[in-house]
């Protein structure tokens, strides 16, 4: 093989005069360095020697005559001059078929065929693509490889003597799923090595280890310096409890556990004691904390940051706004790959990332490995997708070192449900944490919750609205923004001062500068009513004497009592459930829809009483919702079995688009980057505190009002009317 042949790795990058900007790099360097990278990501999870086929293969089709032809086309391309046809010729299609003439396992081939533009689903059509872009003098590509790096030939040939032939295909797609995304991360940040030497520098000074000793000591003295005034002796006797409780059972054995509390009974610190004590049992990679709205996971994150202190959470949502300076560019970089110790991002981030194609979000998944994965208000996750979503948990736990903790004050049981698929249990096993709940939600009584009378007990919003301004200080949600709309105006009528919206027609900075203004004004004891939706009821520390809620399912009625007298401090608080207007007819469609009607039939068959601190009852309504329900409505788990990657991509939220609203001078500053075709992923990322999240069908509306113009094709900005006390809610409403 000839030098100049294996030096073209990669087509260096040029400036206007055609000088390169980055030195080329020798194919047997870069495989080499990939190597030690995926080396490092791999070696606890059983596949080091699939890991190390697939870094010596990857990038093997570049040595061949025909792919250094690819290679001239590419630099007369950046160069600017006359060239031929493009050879249709893949470097990755010829390394899979490297791959499959060893008879590697089929892992090792789909990895190495995907590592480049991504997963695609195994299907015939596929096979016949590969053989016509692999086409060509691979044989040559596997002498020179050999050839080149000796040491292949151990990889190659002596690493799976061991392998199963026969494989469960559900754990075959996770398999490629994690081989790609190591080779993915490893291949970028060899790169980024070679083309951008002060980034990767800056990347490698970012790079934290977890260290659990020191975090649970710094943990246990941010505890001990907590304010005692915010709670009564009794509830901060249950946190204690719960925390003592949480280091004990951290040291029991890795898998599935289950933490079920009170509302304001300390979860989140205590939880964290858990998984601390936890990783320094079983020498744990990281700690991940998967929510399920933007405020919550700010707030927490915000709470662990004063525990911790800088540079160890990183927090991943849109609505973060990073750091200026050095620091804030280390979180970006660590944002692309989760090279970071302590993680607080969304849950629907978690399961977009185990089931996406595209290589940008699949570098991440490998980083689940032997972590420790929170998921708090597990009640939110999808019933139509939980058969999927449980099977990858499994996968998760049992070929990658992981444990799962379910914290919620309504947790459901998983482990009494069992898969349509295998008639096994979705949760095979779990660890509870608290053995006896209910009698710590009896101790945590703190709210009287006032039922309605029967299906046809209907409450006027004329009603709600006078009944919420005698009491001076109260919130209520509904279900639909709609109907918050109509109560603000009614409660607007009566007296102005003090009164709050809150929707997701609202940015995210909007929204948490309402959160914050409320809980100042209860705090002084001012007159304070809020409207809203459902974005409050769950994990948000604010905290009301009185509520009211239109009728939902009974968690999210339970969740919404976590609101009310929460630190315990009045003697009781009252939440009043009531039924609107046009009855149950008005409210979200689908899952959500089909739980309350869950939760009538239990309520009536409970004489119209239903008490929120009895945790079975929770378990009652979502086992009826479970079993009744398909929890493959997509067929997800199904096209996983079959490795249809692509059709077993899903979002877990309705299809929709941001929209980008000039809120203020840096929302204004952002959208005018992105107008001029300057905008990063990065500055996407900050923007999306100032986006609000629309349907198809609300953006083709607000287009022909002209609200939205559209930047590149694909970038919508607000040009419309955005209220100060409503967001962008006229337009809709």
């Amino acid at each position: 093989m000839s030098k100049k042949r294996n030096r073209i790795a990669r087509p260096p990058l040029f400036d206007a005069n055609g000088k390169p900007l980055a030195r080329a790099q020798s194919i047997r360097d870069h495989l080499l360095s990939v190597l030690n990278y995926i080396r490092e990501f791999t070696y606890r999870w059983d596949a080091e020697g699939e890991a190390l086929a697939v870094a010596v293969l990857h990038d093997s089709g570049k040595i061949s005559i025909l792919f250094t032809k690819v290679m001239k086309y590419a630099y007369q391309r950046i160069l600017g001059l006359p060239r031929g046809d493009k050879p249709e010729v893949t470097h990755s299609a010829q390394g899979a078929l490297i791959a499959e003439s060893l008879g590697l396992p089929l892992e090792v081939v789909l990895a190495v065929l995907f590592h480049h533009g991504g997963l695609k689903s195994v299907t015939k059509d596929l096979y016949d693509r590969l053989t016509e872009q692999g086409k060509g003098d691979y044989e040559d590509c596997l002498k020179g490889l050999l050839k080149d790096i000796p040491t292949a030939r151990g990889f190659i040939y002596k690493q799976f003597t061991h392998l199963m032939k026969q494989k469960e295909f559900h754990k075959v797609a996770m398999r490629v799923r994690m081989l790609v995304s190591a080779e993915i991360d490893a291949d970028w940040l060899d790169a980024e090595r070679i083309r951008n030497p002060c980034i990767s520098s800056l990347r490698k000074s970012a790079s934290v280890k977890l260290d659990p000793v020191m975090l649970l000591d710094k943990l246990n003295k941010y505890v001990e310096s907590l304010d005692v005034t915010t709670a009564t002796k009794e509830v901060l006797g249950i946190r204690i409890n719960f925390y003592d409780l949480c280091k004990k059972k951290g040291k029991e054995g890795k898998g599935f556990f289950f933490y079920t509390g009170p509302t304001g009974g300390g979860k989140t610190l205590s939880s964290a004691a858990l998984a601390l004590t936890h990783a320094i049992q079983h020498k744990m990679d990281r700690i991940i904390y998967a929510m399920p709205y933007r405020n919550i996971i700010h707030q927490n994150a915000d709470v662990f940051r004063d525990a911790f202190g800088e540079g160890i959470i990183l927090e991943h949502q849109s609505a973060y706004e990073l750091p200026p300076g050095v620091e804030g560019q280390r979180e970006k970089l660590k944002t692309e790959n989760w090279d970071s110790p302590f993680i607080m991002t969304s849950f629907v981030q978690i399961i977009e990332t185990l089931f996406t194609c595209k290589p940008s979000r699949l570098r991440k998944l490998h980083r689940l490995a032997y972590s420790i994965i929170v998921i708090d208000e597990t009640q939110n996750i999808p019933a139509e997708y939980m058969e999927a979503i449980f099977m990858a948990l499994r996968i998760l736990v049992e070929d990658y070192g992981c444990t799962v903790v379910f914290m919620s004050a309504t947790n459901p049981s998983f482990d009494q449900i069992r898969s349509s698929y295998t008639g096994d249990f979705l949760v095979p096993s779990a660890n509870y944490i608290v053995k006896e709940p209910e009698k710590y939600f009896n101790k945590m009584r703190r709210v009287n919750v006032h039922w309605p009378k029967s299906a046809e007990d209907i409450t006027k919003w004329d009603d709600i609205a006078k009944r919420m301004d005698a009491l001076g200080q109260s919130f209520c949600i509904a279900n639909t923004r709609k109907q918050v709309m109509t109560l603000y105006e009614k409660l607007m009528s009566r007296n102005p001062t003090g009164v709050s919206y809150l929707t997701s027609f609202m940015v995210p900075s909007h929204c948490l500068e309402v959160l914050k203004r409320n809980e100042d004004i209860l705090k002084v004891g001012g007159r304070c009513l809020l409207a809203s939706t459902q974005s409050i009821e769950s994990g948000s520390d604010i905290t009301f004497p009185n509520g009211f809620r239109a009728f939902a399912s009974f968690i999210s009625i339970s969740q919404t009592g976590g609101r009310v007298n929460r630190g315990g401090l009045l003697k009781h608080g009252n939440l009043w459930v009531f039924i609107p207007p046009k009855g149950l007819l008005e409210m979200p469609p689908g899952e959500y829809h089909r739980e309350a009607m869950c939760t009538l039939d239990v309520l009536r068959a409970h004489n119209w009483n239903l008490d929120i601190y009895d945790p079975s009852i929770a378990v009652k309504i979502r086992h009826k919702l479970y079993v009744t329900g398909n929890l493959d409505e997509k067929l997800i788990y199904e096209k996983c079995g079959i490795l249809d990657f692509e059709g077993a991509e899903f979002n877990v939220i309705e299809a929709g688009k941001p929209v980008y609203v000039p809120y203020d001078k840096e929302a204004s500053d952002l959208i005018d980057v992105m107008c001029a075709g300057r905008a990063s992923r990065f500055t996407f990322r900050k923007a999306g505190r100032y986006a609000i999240s629309l349907k198809y069908a609300e953006i083709t509306k607000a287009k022909e009002k002209g609200y939205i113009d559209i930047v590149d094709n694909s970038v919508h900005i607000w040009t419309g009317n955005y209220d100060k006390d409503l967001g962008v809610a006229p337009a809709f409403i």
